[in-house]
């Protein structure tokens, strides 16, 4: 998405999601380093391709969404797990 906004000529726009991309890494590897300081295996999943073909800015904004709600969503669950387990 990045590329495509850099591509297109939206160099702020670019610049925003190239630093959003950045703190999710860090989230990433926060959740990482907890569960190996745990005794658990971390390991990142394949992530699927990002399509590079948007029909506009919106549309690129609308994909992060998109993307945000799943993350939420997968978060919400793996915390719901934890909670009925009383995992701490």
């Amino acid at each position: 998405m990045t590329g495509w906004r850099n591509r297109n000529g939206f160099d702020n726009s670019a610049g925003f999601f190239y630093n959003q991309s950045e703190e999710e890494r860090k989230h990433a590897m926060k959740l990482f380093h907890y569960l190996c300081d745990q005794g658990g295996t971390a390991y990142s999943p394949e992530v699927p391709a990002i399509s590079q073909g948007f029909v506009s800015r919106h549309s690129v904004f609308e994909s992060v969404l998109d993307q945000e709600i799943s993350v939420t969503d997968s978060i919400n669950r793996i915390t719901g797990v934890c909670r009925r387990e009383k995992v701490r």
